[in-house]
């Protein structure tokens, strides 16, 4: 049995369905999933983004996040036998009997000290909003692993489904990759290239690129223990990272044409 704990961010909508794949196979045990409450979470961007969207689809997102959230809470009501805790990463874990906890830094000496007790295979980050330091990288017995929705190197960062639409890119791609010291860096593990011509939202973006990501990481995990993987070479450099876009950005996007759903 591959062990993993899985380190991520708060989402509703793309993340849980990438948990639930990994869930699914009989290979791998999750032993523990956790999410990082940070003020570099997309969680707590989501008000200045619906603002800045307004009149390009945020009303539409919001309500679609509202709906979400409601069936989240029905589903809690019956145990999650009605949607089998789809609706979040926590409900999943609850309906899975998987360890969950929500945490501020996780190199945290404590938290590290809980990770080295389930001798774990893996540490799977989806999107995990924190530089994962060298205690932290030490702890599988293979790797730290990232998912990340470009084409590395290519648009490392933050909201590479923003960017690649604002620079009007016709390919992006989802990358897995071993976790270093920096971010998006360290060597490629499985990667695909993605036609996006004719794509304007970054919802539907996020959409594609995340669930071919999902199965990536699967095959990524299983190929580094079967060892039938070749890893390939990905050194981000300083003028192909991107952070949080500001607000004359997202209006220049907007004007040509983009949505955040």
């Amino acid at each position: 049995m591959i062990n993993i704990s899985i380190i991520t961010q708060e989402d509703k909508f793309f993340i849980p369905k990438n948990i639930k794949i990994l869930i699914a196979n009989d290979r791998i045990k999750v032993k523990s999933i956790h999410i990082i409450s940070s003020k570099g979470s997309l969680e707590n961007k989501k008000i200045f983004f619906l603002k800045s969207f307004l009149f390009a689809g945020a009303f539409r997102f919001g309500l679609k996040y509202v709906f979400h959230n409601l069936k989240d809470m029905l589903d809690k009501c019956f145990n999650y036998k009605l949607f089998f805790g789809e609706n979040s990463i926590q409900s999943l874990a609850v309906y899975n009997n998987i360890k969950f906890s929500r945490i501020k830094n996780p190199n945290d000496n404590e938290f590290i000290k809980n990770l080295k007790l389930k001798n774990l295979d893996f540490i799977v980050s989806y999107s995990a909003p924190s530089i994962f330091k060298d205690k932290l990288l030490k702890i599988p017995k293979y790797n730290c692993i990232n998912l990340h929705c470009s084409l590395l190197p290519n648009y490392s960062g933050i909201m590479p489904s923003f960017w690649v639409l604002y620079f009007k890119e016709l390919y992006t791609g989802s990358s897995v990759h071993l976790m270093d010291s920096k971010i998006d860096n360290g060597e490629l593990v499985l990667q695909e290239k993605i036609n996006i011509e004719g794509i304007k939202s970054i919802y539907k973006l996020n959409l594609l690129t995340k669930k071919i990501g999902g199965e990536l990481m699967l095959n990524s995990i299983l190929g580094i223990v079967d060892q039938t993987i070749i890893l390939k070479p990905n050194n981000v450099e300083k003028n192909k990272y991107f952070t949080w876009p500001n607000s004359s950005e997202i209006k220049f996007f907007i004007k040509n044409g983009g949505k955040i759903y």
